[in-house]
């Protein structure tokens, strides 16, 4: 992960289902990107074309989000794997957003 520590994520597989439940708990040492010294991260989770998004919690450079989101597998049967799994933050303003962190969970 750059510029930041993704800590706390937690990620179930239920094959039964054929679900994947990922939940975004918190990071920490995200970079001041505010004039203020601070950011207003929010998270965002892809698995191939589908995305989840945390809520933006401002004024913070360790968001604590708990949130979670689930996703649906039911087209990896043809694949017979998951593909990464990718969780970004991000700093939100209201004329921009601004690229803070990326992790990438491979199968």
């Amino acid at each position: 992960m750059l510029n930041g520590t993704c800590r706390n994520f937690e990620i179930r597989r239920n094959f039964a289902d054929l679900e994947l439940h990922v939940v975004v708990v918190s990071s920490m040492h995200l970079p001041k990107k505010d004039a203020w010294g601070s950011c207003d991260a929010y998270c965002v989770v892809k698995l191939n074309n589908d995305t989840f998004e945390t809520h933006v919690l401002k004024n913070t450079l360790a968001p604590h989000w708990e949130e979670s989101g689930n996703f649906d597998l039911n087209w990896v049967k043809q694949l017979k794997h998951i593909p990464d799994l990718i969780v970004e933050v991000w700093d939100w303003d209201r004329n921009s957003v601004c690229f803070l962190s990326r992790l990438i969970l491979q199968n």
